[in-house]
């Protein structure tokens, strides 16, 4: 996941405030997943499906940890998961962040419209009504079974309060 890559060179800036880290080697890194996912969410085949929104999709995509690209590639399970949106979200405020930091604004003008136009438009956090805890937040939109998805270990489901 690229986007996950930028945690930590934006969090070595943010603890550091070192502009020299930043300008010389956070900063390329940072620009260069930004672009990438502006160009892969932004793509005619992305674009033209019939999502029913203006949202900025991630597609396809699929949670870390649980469970793969399913057959046809169905946007209820291969779209906008919790952890690709919550770390696009990231990702895009730290860029538009650096550019401000730096200085650079005028020279990444167009980056920074496209970079603001996407994260302006991405989906809301995928969530499930759950009975025994309300509106939770789950991995995908749509999730196989019960409509909430348990990620956690065995050995903490004694201690943990469950929420299906």
């Amino acid at each position: 996941i690229s986007t996950w890559t930028v945690q930590g060179l934006w969090w070595h800036y943010v603890y550091t405030k070192d502009l020299d880290y930043l300008r010389d080697q956070g900063f390329e890194p940072i620009k260069a997943v930004v672009q990438f996912m502006i160009d892969y969410i932004n793509r005619p085949d992305v674009r033209q499906k019939a999502w029913g929104d203006d949202r900025a999709h991630i597609w396809p995509s699929f949670p870390p940890e649980i469970y793969g690209l399913m057959t046809g590639l169905p946007r209820e399970y291969n779209a906008d998961n919790l952890v690709e949106v919550t770390l696009l979200r990231f990702t895009l405020r730290a860029y538009l962040q650096a550019c401000r930091d730096l200085g650079i604004e005028a020279a990444e003008a167009a980056d920074m419209r496209d970079a603001t136009d996407v994260l302006n438009r991405l989906p809301a956090y995928p969530t499930a009504q759950s009975p025994a805890c309300g509106k939770i937040l789950v991995s995908v939109p749509a999730t196989p079974g019960t409509g909430v998805l348990r990620n956690r270990p065995p050995s903490s489901r004694g201690a943990l309060r469950s929420c299906v």
